[in-house]
């Protein structure tokens, strides 16, 4: 049962992934034709859309961590979603970084709306 449980978060990370992939290309399509509002929307949706599966992901890890470790049984998905979870909080760490050095150095925005 813990298996079938850790393969559908998988598929459902895997679907997340391919769908903020097509998000990015339409937001980028929208951007290249001018529609700078509806290409923030997008952004702001893939970035919710974004959250809801890899913070149930992070729980889902957080509370069988212990038994996996115990067991000893590692299997590719789990190793997966291991590593989702490292890529979610060094996408934190990085933008966070980021921010910091953009504030130190004084970085301009390069955002565009219609009005420009």
């Amino acid at each position: 049962m813990r298996h079938e449980q850790e393969f559908e978060l998988f598929k459902i990370l895997r679907s997340t992934h391919i769908t903020i992939f097509g998000a990015q290309m339409i937001q980028l399509f929208l951007k290249s034709q001018g529609s700078y509002d509806f290409a923030q929307v997008i952004a702001a949706i893939q970035l919710a859309l974004l959250q809801v599966p890899f913070m149930f992901n992070i729980y889902f890890c957080k509370s069988r961590m212990a038994y996996w470790f115990k067991a000893g049984a590692w299997s590719d998905v789990r190793i997966v979603l291991i590593l989702e979870v490292m890529v979610f909080f060094t996408w934190i760490l990085t933008g966070v970084l980021f921010l910091a050095f953009a504030y130190i150095v004084k970085f301009k925005s390069i955002t565009k709306s219609e009005t420009i």
